[in-house]
């Protein structure tokens, strides 16, 4: 089990932890329950999905060579030392995401199960999100080198499993949980986007079509702020329109985060060993933000 936390990156699951967390405070504010055996198994369903989708991230980069030409490897990009440096075995990496993909489908079929007759909706997010997370990088599809990436992440991590852990717990789409997931699924793709510019480099010479590799990092530093000020203007927006409730201002918590990662990533662009620790702060501030919109919710509740 440690090898395997380890080898799936378990440390970044709060990517999909949080978006979860936010959707079960909106489906217990508008439904005054919350179901835990429903929560407990799509949770399960959505972490595995994860681990899967950094398993197969990392074998096929790896394998397409976009990280065995890595040299400005990070603590958060740069793939896995562990293919790189001969530490494991290919087919380790890809029993691990299969065994996963297999976990995830269980939980899947158990929450279908107790759905019932209103579970298409659940199958259709749980399998677009599935096949976002395998084809990011795997072929043929290879979205992540093909200029898609960043937009499947704000899908994958951001839209798509607020909506689908509400529906599994309220059993309805509501605007609001839309409106509520594009905050946070702004910053999640901002923790990718942060995380392709020390890569720039090799990821132009494997042919991975990034936004970092296709703009530059010079613009691509103003997309990162756009990104920040949008999840942000929204957090207000949505708070005064009660989509989060009148705590719903909890979601700024993450500004001390993002403000200075902001800053860093403005002066130190295009040197990757100073880049560090804005690549953490993105990470809190996207935790931050996320965990205190859903504490914000729940109160409001």
């Amino acid at each position: 089990m440690k090898k395997y936390l380890e080898l799936s990156r378990a440390p970044f699951f709060t990517a999909i932890i949080t978006p979860a967390l936010l959707a079960a405070a909106l489906a217990f504010r508008d439904t005054g329950t919350l179901d835990w055996t429903r929560f407990t198994l799509v949770m399960a369903g959505l972490v595995a999905a994860h681990a899967a989708a950094n398993l197969f991230n990392d074998y096929f980069d790896y394998r397409l060579g976009a990280d065995t030409i890595e040299v400005r490897r990070t603590p958060f990009s740069g793939g896995s030392p562990h293919l790189v440096e001969g530490r494991e075995r290919e087919g380790t990496f890809l029993a691990m995401a299969l065994g996963s993909l297999a976990v995830c489908a269980g939980c899947g079929v158990a929450v279908m199960f107790l759905l019932g007759r209103s579970f298409p909706p659940v199958l259709g997010i749980g399998a677009a999100g599935v096949l976002i997370g395998v084809f990011y990088t795997a072929p043929p599809l290879k979205l992540a080198y093909r200029g898609l990436g960043e937009a499947a992440i704000f899908l994958a991590f951001g839209v798509l499993p607020v909506l689908g852990v509400f529906y599994v717990l309220a059993e309805r789409f509501t605007l609001n949980a839309f409106l509520a997931s594009l905050p946070p699924a702004f910053l999640i793709t901002d923790i990718i986007l942060i995380n392709e510019f020390p890569d720039l480099q090799t990821d132009r010479e494997a042919g991975k079509l990034t936004l970092v590799a296709r703009l530059g990092s010079g613009f691509s530093r103003y997309v990162y702020i756009i990104m920040v000020v949008a999840a942000y203007a929204l957090v207000v927006a949505f708070s005064l329109l009660e989509v989060y409730g009148g705590w719903g201002f909890l979601g700024l918590a993450g500004l001390p985060f993002s403000l200075p990662a902001s800053a860093i990533l403005w002066r130190e662009h295009d040197r990757a060993d100073k880049l560090v620790p804005a690549q953490a702060m993105t990470i809190l501030a996207h935790l931050a933000t996320g965990l205190a919109l859903a504490v914000g919710i729940w109160i409001s509740a």
